[in-house]
């Protein structure tokens, strides 16, 4: 996750005839430009990690400047595999969210591995988050079985994004000086006097493409960490992003790149183990190589 930076962002006050709006700080909010274009805005702080369920509120302006609503998702130890929906329970009354997973990705860390998602949803359910009593969120697919509660702090962030939706005009971060996502970089430079790792294509084989996503002709990228040792085989592997999850691709991807073999990385001419990062690509329409 890119880190995150406090602004303090300003709001349009309602404006006297003939006069230009006065702008008023807007204290605890983030915003992050998107690649697309896109403006997100969320409360500022570290987002839990103490709980198998976690529900981000957050407010995306489009391009066209367009203001929707949306809420991140976070769900501890789901992995590639059929995608559930999640039902949350306002006040006893459940309420039944489909999981878009075309850009679902998994953060890993240590053992764990979180899905996160992005769920747009609208302000009134927002709205009913926000001053409910009590908020209860299950997940249930697979071997999954997931449960939480929403904390008040929880509940809190909902009522501040409420609010911020209600204030009107959303100031763009880059004016400012808010955050911006950049592409990220897979593999850098290797260090003075060492080279990188090398694939042997005589071991490289493909990965099988898996059935649902052929049936639904849907492309997928995996970023696999791989541990390479000394004699150029590969010791351990994880996967660090897979886009989209739930149909195949991870499991796909880490079946044909364990069987490779890699020309090892060297530290002044002698061999070393190796951490290295390998992007699989999946396309219906085409055959893209690893890299």
């Amino acid at each position: 996750m890119s880190p995150l930076l406090l602004l303090m962002l300003p709001c349009l006050a309602a404006p006297v005839v003939g006069q230009q709006a006065v702008l008023e700080p807007i204290e605890g909010i983030v915003a992050t430009d998107l690649q697309d274009g896109a403006t997100a805005y969320e409360c500022a702080g570290e987002k839990r990690r103490d709980a198998d369920i976690v529900l981000n509120p957050m407010l995306v302006r489009t391009r066209s400047g367009t203001v929707l609503s949306h809420i991140g998702l976070y769900l501890r130890d789901v992995n590639d595999g059929e995608m559930g929906p999640l039902i949350l329970s306002i006040d006893g009354k459940a309420t039944r969210l489909i999981i878009p997973t075309d850009y679902m990705k998994m953060e890993v860390s240590g053992t764990t591995v979180i899905a996160i998602a992005t769920i747009e949803t609208n302000r009134r359910l927002m709205q009913r988050i926000a001053s409910a009593q009590a908020v209860e969120a299950e997940y249930r697919a697979g071997k999954s079985s997931l449960k939480a509660s929403l904390s008040p702090d929880d509940k809190d962030r909902f009522r501040r994004i409420v609010d911020l939706e209600g204030r009107g005009s959303l100031p763009p971060a880059a004016l400012l000086g808010g955050g911006k996502v950049e592409k990220q970089v897979l593999t850098g430079e290797p260090p003075e006097g060492s080279s990188q790792p090398e694939l042997l294509k005589t071991s490289r084989v493909g990965p099988h493409y898996p059935a649902e996503a052929l049936m639904r002709h849907r492309n997928g990228r995996v970023v696999l960490l791989i541990h390479i040792l000394k004699d150029g085989t590969i010791a351990s592997l994880r996967p660090l992003e897979v886009t989209p999850i739930g149909i195949g691709f991870s499991k796909a991807s880490m079946d044909a790149v364990r069987r490779w073999r890699y020309k090892p990385a060297l530290q002044d001419g002698q061999p070393v183990e190796n951490d290295f990062k390998v992007v699989v690509d999946f396309s219906v329409s085409s055959s893209s190589p690893p890299r």
